[in-house]
């Protein structure tokens, strides 16, 4: 009898120990395991996104009672609560798995995407002004001599024409 005094007040503990970490597992004022849900969105107007659900992992929302291990039907009682309780868990687990999975594809998506333009505008020149400028004053010092040599071009004929008069 005392063992299972000393079983029963490890379990009732234990219980007291889940409802305890269900109420301190937020995060950023969000606690999926109290109930919140989550909502991540995927593009920038907000109108692309996945909510994960969340559940009450406390104990009352397990369905687990404080146990009183004095008869076989108490203890079988326990047992049948504590297999559902972990058959909830399991299930919530599958549901935040594919959750996780489709969040991050999303990212190695948008990973990607991100590396392909940052790749993309590294390509572009990045406008070195010595090269620019140097660009600039050969272009203008060929309209320069573009323009004197039409200038001597127009001016020849009537050179020639001084010289044979």
């Amino acid at each position: 009898a005392g063992s299972l005094q000393s079983l029963q007040t490890q379990y009732n503990t234990t219980l007291s120990q889940i409802t305890a970490l269900t109420a301190d597992t937020g995060y950023a004022g969000t606690n999926l395991l109290n109930g919140n849900n989550l909502t991540t969105f995927f593009n920038a107007n907000r109108t692309s996104s996945l909510t994960t659900s969340g559940a009450t992992f406390n104990t009352a929302g397990l369905g687990l009672t404080n146990a009183n291990f004095q008869s076989a039907s108490a203890i079988t009682t326990s047992i049948t609560q504590t297999q559902a309780a972990l058959t909830t868990i399991r299930n919530f687990g599958s549901t935040l798995s594919t959750n996780l999975s489709v969040i991050q594809s999303r990212q190695t998506f948008l990973t990607s995407q991100i590396n392909t333009l940052q790749t993309g505008s590294d390509a572009l020149p990045n406008g070195d002004q010595s090269a620019e400028g140097a660009g600039l004053l050969a272009l203008q010092t060929r309209q320069s001599l573009g323009s004197t040599s039409l200038s001597l071009a127009s001016n020849a004929p009537q050179s020639s024409r001084k010289l044979f008069p």
